[in-house]
């Protein structure tokens, strides 16, 4: 019973003539359906001309009436609706055919009055999920159908189900703007004797019945006005459209009662059959209860497949235990049903109660009836404690049997009947996944680093790891395994890992080795590290700025429950770490309780974490104290800082690099050999290789991939490989064919730039200038292409360039900041140069590539103290600005600091291998 009935979708469940048949019934439309304006319906020109629900509840029959109008707009809805489907259930009713018409240009087309009719075939809908619903549909594909046309339907069915014993019920969602239609009604009559309950949800106001012909009649016309937006963070409750219901059921006891007589479970069990052989080898191994009821609930979910079958009121009720244990399928009802009797014969206390899996906080706001709810579980007490079991589970074993499903309402079925019962939320006892992850970052700051981490998953989660585990692939594990790490070490290949899965303790266990990106970053220099734990970044920041949200309650998530325990190996060397944050013993902040430790010794980091999330309704007059405390726990969040010591990449010699470099390139080889014919695989190892700055080796990797997977993209990116290499007639003939491939700005501006630092400054412009963009494109052009004209000795020409287009964005600092690099670049207007600068500094904010610009031009003028400031300043801002390291080099040698200066010029180079060759274009050589 996974799906009994959605309490959103069009529903009606209810009685039947006496003969309900295969066959479509093909009648006039019946005489108690009232006939919409479909002249006024087709004025308004919509694709949907008519949606028209009439339903009639009499004598324990309720007949179900459609009447759906839609315009053709295009061939694509020509495609997808001119072959219409309808579905009856013909154990519980008839399918009744009253019209398929085409109206076109006035003309009304009878499709049935030569005789057509509808094919009938069974269509098992969601095979895939298990299901057999027990519908018979009717098809034709509409002939003489075309763009334009209007297609109108009417039909009716009749239902009964056998469960419910001649009460009747219908559920209708009702439509709200913006969703467009021509008319739409739901039209709802009964006796006016009949005793009858009716209800809109999201307090909805329903207008009353009135009395027609001796009929009380509710009608709703939509769409209905656009309903206020709700915040994403609200219950679900607040954020569903307004459900209209109209039923027979009295109470909920009423209910209950009724669907109990279905779930009865003396005399359910054969004393000498399987199940009762089951039973008693679970009693052999223990007399504690839970224990045995743990051991019956993995017999029901790991031995008896789930598949509803919804023939013969399928729908409601249950196979016996007997047949589902002999199938080996069942639904929820019978999962629950099988699981229940094992229970009573084991003398433990326990029921069936029906739940709605998705939306259970809502419940309480429905009328009762059936259609409220689309599952069924089993709550037990045990030891005076509630125990929620779920047949149709998977992994549930005695360490996760307690943890509460977010269903949040249940309906027991007693035979004395009972009102709704909530599902009252206890913390999980034991995490949803442990997981201990090492990384070793002993390299450097700026190296990927290696990892292993060792996960184990219980209860449910831990099924997901089931077929991983017995997967064959390699490459699949490998993959799997690597998805799986990303939230627990970021970006990340895996060179090794294994996948296990335990059936006696529902156990999964995945341990990976690999390789990561660094988890160092850089503000202005300083180095900051930030441990990936479930605990960090926690916030409580529900959005009620809206006066009209302002009483509406958070839901938390959950129930789930996470464990880390994180050890960091930092680099070494003379290095002073600052481990800052707060720790935390089970503080419990909106729905959230966390515990979390850290210590660090030497360069050893340990962070120790714990977070569980239950699903929980937070009143918005707990919201200010919530915010506060989640305030509190964000800003002692662990971090690790270095002030000083943090050396970077650039500043190692290629030996020291490949030296630091080798375990990462062993695993990097290991991984690409998985599967060398995965383009990805040799990109990554290509993207890696700049810490050894082994262009040459990238290059190589790009020719394989390009192999398995050209594009314009992969010729670029060997393009650049080739030239840092200093193979420049390769690099040309790559970027040349990635722009015959590609042909667009960025493909152009990188052939361009090659052909520039080969000299040949004149072709590069000629390619440009083919471009006429607007925009940002038209100032990024003008800029390059300034740089150009300067380079073949016309910065006149790209001064005017920088000129023109600042007229359209006066101030832009990017286009200011290009002015003041051309002016010292090229020595244009230098005694201009300074006050051009400062405004551009000024407008970037003291950026980095703009401080460097003019400290070019105070260069250019002699003053190097200036130009020293303005280079300081920009390396703590960005320490990798290669221009303001070789800028740098070149002071300090003319300075006398030799030594000093070739230091800052290896590390330029380091950064950008063809720095010096940009340099000497601008007439500026370390050559000294």
């Amino acid at each position: 019973m996974h799906h009994l009935l959605s309490a959103t979708a069009i529903v009606a469940v209810c009685a039947t003539p006496a003969v309900a048949g295969e066959e479509i019934i093909y009648e006039e439309v019946p005489s108690w359906v009232v006939a919409p304006d479909l002249d006024a319906a087709m004025e308004k020109d919509e694709t949907l001309v008519l949606i028209d629900r009439q339903v009639r509840m009499e004598d324990g029959v309720v007949h179900d009436y459609f009447d759906v109008a839609i315009k053709m707009e295009n061939p694509q809805v020509v495609t997808q609706l001119g072959t219409p489907q309808l579905q009856w259930q013909p154990d519980k009713g008839d399918l009744r055919v009253h019209r398929i018409q085409i109206i076109r240009d006035g003309e009304v087309i009878d499709v049935l009055a030569d005789g057509t009719k509808l094919e009938v075939i069974r269509r098992e809908r969601q095979l895939e999920s298990r299901l057999i619903d027990g519908m018979l549909t009717g098809t034709m594909a509409v002939p003489g159908l075309r763009v334009g046309d209007v297609l109108r339907m009417s039909h009716s069915t009749t239902k009964r189900d056998q469960a419910l014993d001649g009460e009747m019920q219908v559920l209708q969602g009702i439509l709200p703007e913006p969703m467009e239609m021509g008319y739409g009604r739901i039209r709802v009559s009964w006796p006016e004797d009949e005793p009858m309950r009716y209800n809109a949800t999201r307090d909805f106001a329903l207008a009353e019945p009135v009395i027609e012909d001796g009929y009380k009649v509710l009608s709703v016309e939509f769409p209905i006005p656009e309903l206020d937006e709700m915040p994403d963070d609200a219950p679900r409750r607040y954020r569903m459209p307004p459900l209209l219901q109209v039923g027979t059921y009295d109470s909920w006891r009423e209910l209950s009662a009724q669907m109990a007589t279905h779930f009865t479970t003396e005399g359910t069990i054969d004393p000498e059959g399987e199940i009762a052989a089951k039973i008693a080898e679970i009693e052999a191994k223990t007399d504690k209860q839970l224990e045995r009821a743990a051991l019956a609930l993995q017999i029901v979910q790991d031995d008896v497949a789930y598949h509803l079958n919804g023939l013969d009121g399928g729908n409601y009720l249950p196979q016996s235990p007997e047949d589902t244990w002999e199938l080996r399928y069942g639904d929820c009802k019978a999962k629950s049903l099988l699981l229940l009797a094992m229970l009573r014969e084991m003398g433990i206390e326990s029921e069936a109660v029906l739940v709605h899996s998705s939306s259970g906080d809502w419940v309480p706001d429905m009328l009762p009836m059936p259609g409220n709810f689309d599952h069924m579980i089993v709550h037990a007490v045990i030891d005076g404690e509630d125990y929620w079991l779920d047949g149709t589970n998977a992994g549930v074993r005695l360490a996760t049997i307690g943890e509460v499903p977010p269903f949040f309402n249940a309906l027991p079925l007693r035979p004395e009947g009972a009102e709704l019962m909530p599902m009252t939320q206890r913390w999980p006892s034991v995490p949803d996944r442990t997981a201990v992850v090492e990384i070793d970052h002993s390299a450097g700051f700026d190296y990927p680093a290696m990892f292993s981490i060792d996960v184990t998953l219980e209860g449910t989660m831990a099924t997901r790891l089931r077929d991983p585990a017995e997967e064959s692939d390699r490459e699949k594990v490998l993959d799997f395994a690597s998805n799986f790490a990303r939230n627990l070490v970021g970006t990340n290949f895996v060179k090794d890992a294994t996948v296990t899965f335990d059936e006696d303790s529902g156990q999964a266990r995945l341990e990976a080795e690999g390789v990561t990106y660094s988890w160092w970053e850089f503000e202005r220099g300083r180095a900051k590290l930030t441990p990936y734990v479930s605990s960090n970044d926690f916030g409580f920041s529900p959005d009620r700025a809206r006066r009209e949200w302002r009483d509406i309650p958070y839901q938390s998530g959950g129930p789930v429950r996470w464990r880390e325990d994180l050890r960091i190996e930092l680099p070494q060397g003379d290095v002073a770490y600052d481990l800052r944050g707060v720790e935390v013993r089970e503080e419990e902040i909106a729905g959230t309780r966390i515990s979390r430790s850290a210590t660090l010794d030497g360069a050893s980091l340990r962070v120790q974490s714990d977070k569980a999330e239950i699903p929980v309704e937070i009143p918005a007059s707990a919201f200010a104290e919530n915010r506060r405390a989640a305030s509190r726990l964000g800003s002692g969040d662990y971090v690790v800082r270095v002030s000083e010591g943090a050396k970077r990449y650039w500043e190692y010699s290629a030996e020291e690099a490949e030296r630091l470099m080798a375990p990462m390139e062993a695993a990097l080889d290991a991984y690409v050999d998985t599967d060398p014919d995965e383009a990805s695989r040799h990109i990554r190892r290509a993207e890696m290789r700049v810490f050894t700055y082994d262009y040459a080796a990238a290059a190589e990797d790009y020719t394989r991939a390009i192999e398995l997977e050209p594009s314009a993209t992969l010729y670029n990116q060997r393009a650049q490989a080739y030239a840092n290499a200093g193979e420049w007639d390769l690099a040309l003939d790559d970027a040349l064919y990635a722009y015959e491939l590609q042909g667009d700005v960025a493909t152009a501006l990188n052939l361009a730039a090659i052909q520039a630092e080969m000299g040949d400054v004149d072709t590069a412009l000629a390619l440009l200038e083919e471009f006429e963009l607007g925009g940002d494109e038209r100032a990024t052009l003008a800029q390059v292409r300034a740089e150009y004209e300067g380079e073949a000795g016309r910065p006149e020409a790209g001064w005017a360039m920088l000129e023109d287009v600042l007229l359209e964005r006066p101030g832009d600092s990017e286009l200011l900041n290009s002015q003041c690099w051309h002016m010292g670049t090229w020595k244009y207007r230098l005694d201009e140069a300074e006050a051009v600068c400062t405004e551009a500094v000024q407008a970037s904010q003291y950026g980095a590539n703009v401080l460097d610009s003019r400290a070019m031009v105070y260069y250019r003028n002699g003053d190097y103290d200036k130009a020293m400031r303005d280079i300081d300043a920009a390396l703590r801002s960005e320490p990798s600005l290669a221009a303001s390291r070789y800028l740098k080099g070149l002071i300090l040698i003319e300075q006398g600091k030799t030594a000093e200066g070739r230091r800052e010029i290896a590390y330029a180079e380091r950064i950008s291998p063809r720095i010096v060759r940009q340099y000497e274009r601008y007439g500026i050589s370390s050559a000294k």
